[in-house]
């Protein structure tokens, strides 16, 4: 038999921003849960454009884990190559 994945919240149904996660990045055995999250969140933020500048409080909050998680996130995608970013201010 084959199953559907139904989705009952009207509000994910309805047409929204959307970011296509690549499969390089889900299926990577070299990368935690939470850094593969992390750059799902970071191309959600992104969108069109091949940057953006969350502060770490914010996808802290985003992803319901603390400002140290998500420095420990972003320094793993940072040094298996998959972001890069430059100090500001």
């Amino acid at each position: 038999s084959q199953r559907t994945v139904v989705i009952k919240n009207a509000a994910l149904r309805a047409v929204g921003p959307f970011a296509a996660f690549p499969t390089k990045i889900i299926r990577n055995p070299d990368l935690s849960l939470g850094a593969r999250l992390t750059y799902a969140l970071l191309l959600s933020y992104a969108q069109q454009d091949d940057f953006c500048f969350p502060a770490q409080e914010r996808l802290a909050n985003d992803l319901n884990v603390t400002d140290r998680q998500v420095r420990r996130f972003l320094i793993e995608l940072r040094e298996k190559g998959f972001i890069s970013w430059k100090q500001q201010g």
